[in-house]
């Protein structure tokens, strides 16, 4: 009787065992074995979420919510509003500039229709104020005392007769003034930007890094800078756009020329690729839906919105990773 308890009591802890090591072999998809009475598990976790075209990242995200180990596109800023200087050429209606020679585009003039037109930069852009004042005046004075006779007390009499007077003044004030405003400097500035995050555990050479927009156009990283890690970095055409943004610690990078041919308000994508040409993340916006999986529309943001990432680093390929940021929060 005592050997049959005893059984029981060891075959019921046996069965106890099995199913804790059955649980453990859930909680590790499958990656629990046995082996002489020893329990092994490995983790196995998530391996990381695929680029638009190809991998979006060497070794897929890091950590919770999405977040990526490789350099975003995390912000991008495309409708510039007055506050900020000027959009790009293209979507000021200004197609290229040939030596003296500005190519404007015309819209609207007709429905369906789109005109181009050619003029010398001096005509384009030379603003000339002209101040002209002319002012010629006659004054004509005329007086008549008429004739006087006065009769004195004395036997004598005595006249006085005084003939008319004529008073002339002339008034000629001639005199001008000339004002002109040269404005070609400003055909091929473009104040758009676009922000970068590192959301890694190292810093980041950004030289020969690239960004291509829908024009196909490759605009490179020429200069040898750094983000460092879990840092930002602001790309420009030049260094005068943050002069209409509030200062910021965050590295900023000079490109010398404007990414693609202009980011367009209506409807763009962005490729980020490393040096070796490899594409690392991309995105896009209004009516360019080419640049998430699935394709999907992010709308056109309000006039001096940007777009931007809803966590910095988080990155699906969604669509939905993007918002319409107002006012653009510039690093941060």
């Amino acid at each position: 009787m005592r050997l049959n308890k005893l059984i029981f009591v060891l075959l019921l802890l046996t069965s106890i065992s099995l199913l804790s090591l059955h649980l453990s072999y859930a909680l590790f998809h499958n990656s629990g074995f046995s082996l002489n009475n020893l329990f092994s598990a490995a983790a196995v976790f998530p391996t990381g979420t695929t680029g638009a075209t190809g991998s979006s990242g060497p070794t897929g995200p890091t950590g919770p919510l999405n977040i990526v180990n490789h350099l975003v596109i995390n912000e991008v800023y495309y409708l510039v509003d007055s506050k900020h200087r000027l959009d790009s050429p293209k979507d000021r209606g200004i197609l290229g500039v040939n030596g003296n020679n500005v190519s404007i585009q015309i819209k609207d003039n007709n429905t369906g229709s789109t005109n181009t037109v050619t003029v010398s930069q001096s005509q384009a852009c030379e603003i000339i104020q002209s101040n002209n004042t002319n002012i010629s005046g006659n004054i004509n004075i005329n007086t008549n005392t008429g004739n006087n006779i006065s009769n004195a007390n004395t036997s004598s009499n005595s006249s006085a007769s005084t003939g008319s007077t004529n008073s002339t003044v002339n008034i000629d004030i001639q005199g001008s003034s000339n004002n002109s405003s040269d404005c070609s400097g400003f055909l091929g500035q473009n104040d758009e930007w676009v922000e970068l995050f590192n959301p890694t555990d190292h810093d980041i050479s950004l030289k020969n890094w690239s960004l291509t927009d829908n024009s196909g156009i490759l605009t490179v990283i020429h200069p040898d800078k750094t983000v460092k890690a879990h840092s930002f970095a602001l790309l420009s055409k030049s260094a005068s756009t943050w002069n209409f943004w509030p200062p910021t610690t965050a590295l900023k990078v000079e490109l010398g020329s404007q990414i693609g041919d202009g980011l367009d308000n209506s409807g763009d994508h962005l490729i980020l690729k490393d040096p070796l040409g490899i594409e690392i993340d991309r995105m896009g916006w209004g009516n360019d839906t080419s640049g998430f999986i699935p394709a999907g529309t992010n709308p056109v943001v309000a006039l001096g919105d940007s777009t931007e990432r809803l966590i910095p680093g988080f990155d699906t390929d969604a669509v939905s990773d993007f918002h319409d940021q107002n006012p653009p929060t510039v690093a941060n």
